[in-house]
């Protein structure tokens, strides 16, 4: 069987509700290749695969249990990366589907901190460069993003 006809015999084996699986997944999640990590739409975060279904069930109880289990079940399939193994972008460009926040940037030369307060900020200054006040603030706004809620920010 050659390869198209092979294709076209799976695909007329679906069902048509798995058919529009990635349709109906597209209203919930989105799966970013770049980083491997599948993003909720409606909280604009990422979320680990082992908590999809808690997620679904504590967030999104107006969804249809149906529905929940088809978001599973393709999650299932995807190439997700553990919060851990995840390396933040250097380029500083925006992630599509996760909330840009204000933050702070750490200007200490070398260093690529970021907070989401102020007052987080200066106590990573005071801890990792032996900051005082008297110096005057060593940081700046900057947007930031996050992918995942705590306690995997990154």
């Amino acid at each position: 069987m050659t390869a198209r006809l092979k294709k076209n015999f799976l695909a007329s084996k679906l069902s048509s509700s798995e058919s529009t699986l990635p349709r109906t997944m597209d209203a919930y999640v989105l799966y970013n290749r770049q980083y491997k990590i599948l993003i909720c739409r409606q909280h604009h975060y990422a979320i680990p695969q082992s908590w999809v279904s808690r997620h679904f069930q504590k967030h999104h109880k107006e969804t249809p249990l149906e529905t929940r289990n088809r978001i599973e079940k393709y999650v299932a399939e995807l190439d997700l990366l553990r919060p851990e193994e995840i390396e933040p972008p250097q380029d500083m460009v925006p992630v599509d589907g996760l909330t840009i926040y204000a933050g702070y940037k750490c200007l200490y030369d070398g260093c690529l901190e970021l907070a989401g307060t102020e007052a987080s900020m200066a106590q990573h200054c005071k801890v990792n460069h032996k900051w005082i006040k008297s110096i005057g603030v060593k940081w700046e706004k900057q947007t930031l993003q996050t992918f995942f809620p705590s306690p995997y920010l990154k």
